[in-house]
């Protein structure tokens, strides 16, 4: 298989190595998989690539790497919601 070398800030190296633990995947394995869910044709995915995926982002906007934690946000849209019914 052939092999490349890139250099990673250490940010982003820790960060790699966070989602990858929590994942319990070896970095190389997650690494891997994020690139291939980057370049294949979804068609071509099997069902585990799919579902790593899907798990990993999931994941990842339920602990707020990718952003904000994903409750934060539902509970901001609750409170604009209850906000915007008592406007009316």
């Amino acid at each position: 298989m052939p092999e490349i070398t890139v250099s990673l800030s250490d940010e982003l190296m820790t960060k790699l190595q966070t989602v990858a633990n929590r994942d319990h995947m070896p970095i190389e394995a997650w690494v891997q998989t994020a690139l291939a869910d980057v370049l294949d044709d979804d068609d071509t995915r099997s069902e585990e690539q799919i579902l790593a995926s899907f798990r990993s982002a999931l994941k990842g906007a339920l602990s707020g790497d990718l952003g904000r934690p994903a409750q934060d946000v539902l509970d901001e849209i609750k409170r604009e919601l209850a906000e915007h019914a008592h406007e009316g």
